[in-house]
């Protein structure tokens, strides 16, 4: 389940990616449906979802699909979890593991890596980087970008763990720079 949620992470990391004069600093929210298929045990599992963002901290994920799964809300704050059950019709608060706090802290070195460093944010836009390689042995592949607004995004990208395949994560209705109200993430 942290690999799952560090995948998802690693999706609003690398979302933000190529773009021609337009930069991970110019994106202040975002949202997009997403599908993602994972290989457990060599079963697949599809799970769909709803994302919405707030720079650098704020990120809402709402499960649709599967049913049993269908109504689900994540809302990671900072260093904090809130997880919405709605089998149970309760929801409760946790502080955020290192594998799903990594996410905030991977955003906000991208953004001042591109900010510092000339170089990686020249490769970083002209779409040289088509993966991403951590030392957990996580590796986050690129593998179909489309522009929306100006930015180019991974609408396509695999997930794999070393050697191994662990998901392939579809993008959708990807809009950028939506208004939300605070009311969007609360439960």
């Amino acid at each position: 389940m942290k690999k799952i949620c560090l995948i998802m992470f690693f999706i609003f990391i690398n979302i933000l990616s190529i773009a021609s004069g337009k930069t991970l600093s110019d994106i202040k929210s975002f949202q997009f449906d997403a599908r993602e298929v994972t290989s457990i045990n060599g079963k697949n599992r599809v799970k769909d979802y709803n994302v919405k963002a707030i720079l650098p901290d704020l990120i809402k994920k709402e499960i649709i699909f599967p049913e049993e799964n269908k109504g689900e809300i994540y809302i990671y704050n900072k260093n904090k979890k809130i997880v919405y059950l709605p089998l149970f019709e309760q929801s409760y608060e946790e502080e955020l593991d290192d594998e799903e706090n990594y996410i905030i802290k991977v955003i906000k070195d991208i953004k001042t890596k591109e900010q510092k460093d000339s170089k990686f944010k020249r490769d970083f836009y002209s779409g040289k980087v088509k993966e991403i390689e951590y030392e957990s042995g996580l590796r986050i592949v690129f593998e179909k970008l489309e522009e929306v607004r100006g930015y180019y995004f991974p609408v396509q990208i695999t997930v794999y763990d070393g050697d191994s395949k662990i998901s392939e994560i579809m993008l959708k209705k990807i809009i950028i720079n939506p208004e939300f109200k605070s009311s969007e993430f609360k439960i």
